[in-house]
């Protein structure tokens, strides 16, 4: 036994939070078990049957990092080929299908949850009633088929690893050609959870580890501290853009093969990476149940989040939060180029004051 605490503080070798085995081989870790290869036992390691959150050492990392899960999806070079050449007809068609949407730096089609086999608990998402699925109703059968087929072990899988406390919606394919980074964004509530099963050789998801606490974000922008739970959820979006940077990696290192299905808690910071050639992704999403389920609808980055927290503001606090949304425009406009930039701004409501502001700095 040490004569001394292990630096590790009872989570392996690395950064307080992190379950990666300690090297001191007296080193117990926070459990009373020792474990074979040098500190922390099996459950330490994160490898129980049900899931547990990680429990952290700060307020400033509340969620846990992203991770691959066991899946047997075998998507062979014939399946992508056929994929591309479908939605590639599908996309250059002269009058678009209804149900088939352009988003930042990609296009989605829905998947009905109807259409799976296997069908754990299901939730409605917060725009069923105006989602159209005539986009997928038109791809040919055998994509439709393979797109069910793999939709269903994925969701088995993720089922399998959350267990029975979570239900699963929002199902689509997301796809795109050549096509830049896409701009940082949440667009789902810390506890729930989503999943991308890439299809292709490509990046896995970027995500950061920068976070910003509610407090702060709230001294930085210059308002009063409440509890706002769309400020809560999505204000490590306020972090400073070099710091996201400086934060940030793919789930995986290095392409993926396909077939891969990665898994990030809701409230982190990420984005679909940047892609030379044909890349395409079933996403879906699992909330607890009795929870609202996941809004297709509620995806904020820093620009749209600060033109909400604006819109709610008292009129002593517009002029700073005004401030804190010009900060950020040089940043981004250096990172993903005027045009991105434009039309990320362009998404924000015509007469928002803020819109305009930025679309004046491009101009």
């Amino acid at each position: 036994m040490p004569t001394a605490p292990c630096p590790c503080a009872g989570y392996g070798n690395e950064q307080p939070g992190k379950l990666t085995a300690c090297r001191n081989e007296n080193c117990k870790g926070n459990c009373s078990l020792k474990g074979a290869n040098g500190g922390l036992c099996s459950s330490c390691l994160g490898k129980r049957k049900k899931r547990e959150k990680v429990t952290n050492h700060t307020s400033e990392s509340p969620v846990e990092d992203p991770s691959v899960l066991a899946c047997d999806v075998r998507v062979t070079q014939d399946y992508i080929d056929e994929l591309n050449r479908v939605l590639q007809e599908l996309t250059t068609r002269r009058t678009p299908r209804r149900g088939l949407v352009e988003i930042d730096s990609a296009n989605e089609i829905y998947i009905p949850s109807s259409a799976l086999a296997k069908k754990p608990v299901m939730a409605r998402t917060a725009d069923d009633g105006d989602v159209s699925y005539d986009a997928f109703e038109g791809l040919d059968r055998d994509v439709k088929c393979n797109l069910i087929r793999w939709t269903d072990v994925a969701v088995e899988a993720a089922s399998k690893e959350l267990g029975k406390e979570y239900a699963f919606s929002a199902f689509s394919l997301i796809f795109s050609w050549k096509s830049e980074q896409q701009i940082y964004h949440i667009d789902l509530q810390m506890g729930a959870y989503q999943f991308a099963l890439i299809l292709t050789e490509s990046e896995s998801t970027i995500y950061s580890s920068a976070t910003m606490s509610l407090e702060d974000a709230c001294i930085d922008l210059g308002i009063d501290h409440f509890n706002d739970p769309t400020l809560k959820n999505f204000c490590s979006l306020l972090s400073p853009l070099n710091r996201i940077d400086h934060s940030s990696k793919s789930i995986t290192d290095g392409p993926v093969t396909p077939g891969t299905l990665c898994m990030m808690e809701g409230g982190k910071i990420h984005a679909k990476p940047k892609n030379k050639g044909f890349r395409a992704v079933i996403f879906f999403s699992a909330c607890p149940i009795g929870r609202r389920a996941y809004n297709p609808n509620e995806q904020y980055n820093v620009f749209s989040l600060l033109d909400e927290i604006y819109g709610h503001a008292d009129s002593h606090e517009k002029p700073k939060i005004k401030m804190e949304f010009e900060k950020h425009l040089p940043y981004y406009k250096e990172k993903y180029g005027e045009e991105h930039l434009r039309q990320v701004l362009s998404r924000l409501p015509a007469r928002s004051p803020l819109s305009q502001r930025g679309l004046s700095y491009l101009s």
